[in-house]
């Protein structure tokens, strides 16, 4: 049996290359995106309808103000927070590794060493196919995320590959093979 060199595991780190990086697409959220704007606009229509309604000179007090502003700003707010957050998140293929980033105020990393990949799964949902938008789904063996979901991906086929063929590369570069017990 072959003993591992930690100069080689020194040298292999060292020439650890970023292959692909990127975050989900706003578009993943668009239907919200719709609801949120919709609710937005129409939402305070109706409020200023009904509190004006058969009424000549109304009276536009502080309340009608309060609740004019809270049915704005809300739904806006979420409109915005939605977006925000996805900008948050930042997955990044190497040649040996996937590392997703993911947090605005408490940042949480994940890595899952590409040759514990099981199965990688292309999802193309209708809306999101669309607008040009997949989900990448990957079972792998290792123990703090066996399934991992990679959404609002561009060009998700090309990634798909492109992850394949490394996870083949370090397999056979690593001499491991993959077996399930049932």
């Amino acid at each position: 049996m072959n003993t591992p060199n930690p100069s080689d595991n020194l040298n292999n780190s060292t020439t650890e290359q970023t292959l692909w990086s990127g975050s989900p697409s706003w578009l993943l959220h668009l239907g919200n995106v719709i609801f949120w704007a919709i609710l937005g606009i129409v939402l305070p229509t109706i409020i200023i309808y009904l509190w004006t309604k058969g009424i000549e000179n109304p009276k536009l007090d502080t309340f009608f103000w309060v609740v004019l502003l809270a049915s704005i700003i809300i739904p806006f707010s979420i409109i915005f927070l939605r977006i925000f957050d996805t900008r948050f998140i930042n997955y990044t293929l190497t040649s040996e590794r996937l590392i997703i980033k993911k947090g605005m105020l408490t940042r949480t990393t994940d890595e899952i060493e590409l040759y514990r990949v099981k199965d990688i799964r292309l999802v193309e949902p209708f809306l999101q196919r669309l607008v040009g938008l997949s989900v990448i789904e990957i079972t792998s063996s290792d123990r703090s995320n066996p399934n991992l979901s990679l959404s609002g991906i561009r060009k998700g086929d090309e990634l798909r590959n492109n992850l394949r063929n490394q996870v083949e590369r370090l397999r056979t570069n690593k001499n491991v093979r993959e077996v399930d017990f049932e």
